[in-house]
Formats: structure tokens, sequence, C-alpha cells
């Protein structure tokens, strides 16, 4: 993210070159170990979705809310 920042920010060379050492350190630190525990989370909060255990906040906004009654 702060990688992407930089880039739409400022669309010089050094801008470039500090996305490029931003990835290289992100990935250097990304070990397979925490991008596949990563992944599993994702596939089990994907399954609790579709199973409907768990909801995300933009749903519970999309639903009607309680009518309130207004007296004039």
């Amino acid at each position: 993210s702060k990688a992407l920042d930089l880039l739409s920010d400022r669309h010089d060379i050094k801008s470039t070159n500090k996305l490029g050492k931003l990835v290289q350190k992100e990935i250097a630190l990304a070990s397979p170990k925490k991008v596949a525990h990563t992944i599993d989370v994702l596939k089990q909060t994907a399954d609790k979705l579709r199973n409907g255990n768990i909801q995300l906040d933009i749903e519970e906004q999309a639903k009607p809310s309680t009518p309130v009654e207004v007296n004039f």
C-alpha cells in the first residue's frame, strides 16, 4: 500500500526506485510459512462468509434499518 501510494504521488524515477526497494523488502519478509498461513486464513474466512457464519460490515449496512416512527 505504501509502495503504491509512493508511485501514485510521484511519477519520477526516485519513486520508482523506492517502490522497487519496498517491494523487495516485503518479498523478503514474506516467508513461505507466512504466505501459507495467510492463504489458509483467507480460505477459512471465505468459507465462513459462504456459510453465513460471519458478515462483512458492508452487508450489515445494506440491510434495511428498523423503521423509525416520526411524529409531526
